[in-house]
């Protein structure tokens, strides 16, 4: 735990980011109004300056979510233009392009694609088992810690002074039936021989002592369990709520890992298939309609997450840097503490934060008061009695008095005082600075001003590496698909490349006009000129060569025939 606050470099980083004129005072969130007179105005300014000071930490925040949304709208614009004017980018399968043999386009994409699926197993397995999420795991664990032992300070406070107050409370009759006793005359009319004090002096030490207890503070301890610990109880609660809800679980991360490490893996496998030629057609089709509809709500989640840490970061950095720079989160407990409207708590406050509290005078002086009257009590009533036991005769000397009595309401007096006492001291030891700072210090000064930030700046960075390569891989998710070469045409090739069917149709159309020319020779060598600019060696080609010769061959003789 340091002692003193050094500022953390990714605190100064994130202070450093622009605000355009908007403030940069964490402790703005916590403005109110300072008095019911004023409160409909400050009230009113109150709003104003947290608004102005929200507004300022967006900036990080809504341009990485500005950047998703456009991405994403270019892919619904190339979804909506289709394959017919960008090609692969539309979701379709690569088509081989007509006549061309060395289609490196797959490939590349596909290198593309496979990387960014290692990228991504590689960014969601270190930020859950190395660093980033894992160590802010582990800060939200430190938090939560230091939160429960500083609500089990509160609400053990809140026991001890329960206690102390009905201890008080029954003691005070008792109190007041033994100074009515000692003040009485019957109480002992003369003062027998004692070798030290004389008897009537100690009685009228103890009368003062007792009624210098007074009501026994109650009032003072009431207000302590109730704005004090009460108050303190309520805080710790709520920050315990919000580590619980807010905090890093290890559900959360061990689902974070799973799905996108394995959603990652099925689509990088299928793309291996179809990189060999031997494309799995029920693993493409669990890929398309199953996991990628999966996988794009998994992405947004982590572009709102991704966006939220940014905001978060800021005002981290802004709590962490109050002040003149390079600035204090002391400094900015200090105004939420001036800006709470329960006065009472802040004396304690302040006293807790102080670097100096060692020195400081205790924030609650009735406390150590009332322990010493208490003591001074206990202290009279048993020199009184030893005073009364040493006396010769005293029994005879004061009338045949039996003093069992009394001597028994010191043993109850006593017995109350001292159980108050120790309540006392145990509620003093539990608000001693020495007791608190330390949590304190450890709470902001190490986790949320130096564990948080660092933790912060690597899950913010693995996450943003991992949404932006998880975009890339739906971008072009046609890796997992087959090619289209260039002599296949399937049968939602009308759908998918209307283009060049309509471009086949032509082909075929002026092949056909061609062919089946009126002239017999011409006809022949169409027929010869298209059918040998394919393969020669394909023997089905040159089989269908050969009967159309023929055929040639017999109608030209028919038509010598005809002529002759």
């Amino acid at each position: 735990m340091s002692t003193t606050y050094i500022q953390n470099r990714f605190v100064e980083i994130f202070r450093g980011i622009p605000r355009f004129g908007h403030p940069d005072d964490f402790s703005l969130l916590f403005a109110q109004a300072n008095s019911a007179a004023a409160a409909a105005a400050a009230a009113a300014a109150a709003a104003s300056s947290r608004r102005d000071y929200t507004l300022g930490t967006l900036f990080v925040g809504t341009f990485l979510f500005a950047f998703f949304f456009i991405w994403m709208l270019l892919l619904a614009i190339f979804m909506c233009c289709g394959p017919k004017k960008v090609g692969f980018l539309a979701g379709f399968r690569m088509k081989e392009p007509y006549g061309k043999k060395n289609f490196k386009t797959p490939g590349i994409v596909r290198t593309v694609f496979v990387f960014s699926c290692l990228v991504v197993i590689a960014g969601v397995a270190l930020s859950t088992f190395v660093w980033g999420f894992n160590d802010l795991k582990t800060a939200s664990d430190q938090g939560l810690d230091i939160t429960q032992n500083f609500l089990e300070i509160a609400q053990q406070g809140r026991d001890i002074v329960t206690f102390s107050i009905l201890n008080a409370a029954n003691s005070i009759a008792l109190r007041d039936t033994v100074v009515d006793e000692l003040r009485a005359e019957v109480f002992c009319a003369a003062d027998p021989d004692t070798s030290g004090q004389p008897i009537s002096e100690g009685r009228n030490t103890l009368v003062q002592d007792l009624y210098a207890l007074d009501d026994f503070s109650i009032d003072e301890l009431r207000t302590l369990r109730i704005s004090g610990f009460g108050k303190m109880a309520s805080s710790g609660e709520d920050w315990e709520y919000y580590f619980n809800i807010f905090g890093v679980q290890q559900w959360q991360l061990l689902t974070y890992f799973v799905l996108f490490a394995a959603i990652s893996l099925f689509f990088m496998i299928g793309t291996f298939f179809a990189a060999a030629g031997k494309p799995l057609k029920a693993l493409a089709c669990w890929n398309t309609w199953f996991l990628l509809p999966m996988f794009l709500i998994l992405v947004t989640l982590a572009w709102s997450i991704v966006s939220f840490y940014g905001i978060g970061a800021v005002m981290n950095s802004d709590f962490c840097s109050g002040g003149e720079a390079p600035g204090s989160p002391d400094v900015t407990i200090s105004k939420i503490i001036e800006a709470n409207q329960n006065e009472y708590l802040k004396d304690i406050y302040n006293y807790w934060i102080s670097e100096s509290c060692n020195t400081a005078t205790f924030p609650l002086p009735f406390l150590p008061e009332f322990q010493t009257n208490l003591e001074k009590a206990i202290s009279s009533m048993s020199n009184l009695r030893e005073l009364m036991v040493a006396a010769t005769n005293l029994t005879a000397i004061c009338g045949g008095k039996d003093f069992g009595a009394i001597y028994g309401y010191f043993t109850l007096l006593t017995d109350d005082y001292s159980a108050i006492s120790t309540n006392i001291t145990n509620t003093i030891e539990l608000l001693e600075c020495s007791n608190v700072n330390p949590m304190y210090k450890e709470l902001v000064h190490d986790v949320a001003c130096h564990d948080v930030p660092e933790a912060s700046i690597w899950a913010f960075g693995s996450l943003l590496i991992v949404s932006f390569f998880s975009m890339v891989m739906i971008t072009i998710r046609s890796s997992w698909l087959d090619v289209i070469k260039n002599e296949e045409v399937p049968s939602s090739f009308e759908i998918a490349y209307p283009q060049d069917l309509e471009g086949e149709k032509r082909r075929n159309s002026n092949l056909s006009s061609e062919v089946f020319n009126d002239s017999p020779k011409e006809n022949n060598k169409s027929k010869n000129k298209y059918f040998r600019e394919g393969d020669e060696d394909d023997e089905d080609i040159n089989r269908e060569l050969e009967m159309l010769e023929a055929d040639d061959e017999s109608e030209n003789g028919r038509n010598r025939s005809y002529i002759g």
